[in-house]
């Protein structure tokens, strides 16, 4: 996500730019991918928009233009819009009236194709197009033009390694803005939430106005019944995450499910400090869900089932360690999707291997630990000091970024 600074420094020389200039970088934004010079002056035309004074028919006359652009860093060398800057001109260009004009003639010269496929899914040629009409569903409320391209994005390993961001992050996460996100249909706001919770819970980052969002009471109520269950659970998980137990009951009151509650009544038990109750009703749940999955060596997933396996060693109940095994070995099987929480599971597992008195086992672990200064580092560190009774010098200056990220992201029990 682009740093404040930069995007302010990027503010403050789109404001010095001409009027014309601006529009130009407002069409540039509204086309994604700029094919060339001849075709930005065609699409211009085609708006209606005004053109400085005197002579203006030839390409020649668009270069200077696009050049001041170019050096205030607005537009690469292509003369695209500059991805971390493409939303604001965008934005500006609803602002100013300009945007139907622009959309108009944009579809107009380059009209929306249905994109060649490969081995790989949709060819990567076809990719800046994808992405230019997911955008434009977006900002003209166009539900099924949004969720085509977003399929067809999402789907191509090609469009993967030139998109670099999930296309929800791009439009509507860089930054966050809860008013254009209470604009969109509630079929697009409910995806584009889920994506960036999930964002925000993977990489620990700040996500307080879209909580906010998320919690607004007839967004709740007006969710289609087959996908509450789901987005409920993920805000229960993000709002547990943050502290926020009273707001998470509340959902979790919300939930269709004859007293299910997926374990995260029991997370919330334990954040409480009854560790007792919170065993109960995670065993209460585990037994329902394992009759819903239809197999008796079915667990709990993602943070319900780290926090199941927390309250379980906090117990301090030796018989429980050989199950705690079992449920980290099947969470980190080959079919698990949630791949962020992995390393959580294998610093519990070192726990678990201390606890039966594998401790030469229990070093081995994390040979292969890769970083990331957020969640998986907190476990390490954790599992770290179960296991030496201390934490390294290294250890508190990674813990020091740790509760300074989670500070920042809201998660207070695991800011220092």
């Amino acid at each position: 996500m682009i740093n404040d600074q930069i995007r302010q420094a990027c503010v403050h020389q789109y404001e010095s730019a001409s009027s014309f200039e601006q529009r130009l970088l407002q069409l540039c934004s509204v086309m994604y991918e700029t094919r060339n010079r001849t075709t930005l002056l065609k699409c211009y035309k085609q708006t209606g928009l005004p053109f400085p004074e005197g002579e203006f028919y030839k390409v020649q006359h668009l270069t200077p233009h696009m050049k001041r652009l170019q050096e205030r860093n607005l537009v690469n060398e292509k003369f695209n819009c500059r991805p971390d800057f493409v939303e604001f001109a965008t934005r500006r260009a609803i602002d100013d009236g300009h945007y139907d004009l622009m959309v108009k003639a944009v579809l107009q010269e380059m009209p929306s194709k249905k994109p060649s496929r490969g081995y790989y899914g949709v060819d990567s040629r076809d990719c800046p197009f994808l992405m230019r009409d997911f955008r434009i569903g977006i900002y003209t409320h166009h539900t099924e033009m949004v969720l085509e391209n977003y399929r067809l994005i999402t789907g191509s390993r090609s469009c993967q390694s030139l998109v670099s961001v999930n296309p929800f992050l791009q439009v509507l996460n860089d930054p966050f803005d809860g008013k254009w996100l209470r604009r969109l249909s509630l079929k697009i706001r409910l995806q584009a939430l889920e994506v960036i919770l999930l964002h925000a819970i993977e990489k620990m980052e700040p996500d307080q106005e879209a909580i906010a969002c998320a919690l607004d009471q007839d967004f709740l109520k007006a969710i289609p019944k087959a996908e509450k269950n789901g987005f409920y659970s993920l805000l229960v998980t993000r709002l547990l995450l943050g502290g926020k137990l009273k707001e998470a009951r509340h959902i979790i009151e919300m939930i269709d499910s004859s007293g299910y509650t997926g374990g995260q009544t029991g997370w919330v038990l334990f954040m409480e400090g009854k560790n007792k109750e919170a065993l109960e009703s995670y065993e209460a749940d585990l037994k329902t869900y394992r009759k819903m999955m239809r197999g008796r060596n079915a667990y709990f997933r993602g943070m319900a089932g780290i926090f199941f396996i927390l309250a379980q060693l906090k117990s301090q109940d030796p018989s429980l360690l050989p199950e705690i095994s079992k449920q980290i070995k099947k969470a980190t099987s080959d079919s698990y999707s949630l791949s962020f929480v992995l390393p959580v599971y294998h610093a519990l597992d070192r726990v678990s291997e201390i606890q039966m008195g594998n401790v030469d086992r229990a070093r081995g672990t994390f040979a292969n630990f890769k970083s990331d200064d957020g969640l998986a580092d907190f476990f390490r560190i954790f599992a770290s000091y179960w296991l030496n009774n201390n934490i390294s010098r290294k250890e508190a200056k990674t813990l020091q970024i740790i509760s300074s990220r989670a500070e920042r992201a809201g998660w207070k029990w695991m800011s220092i």
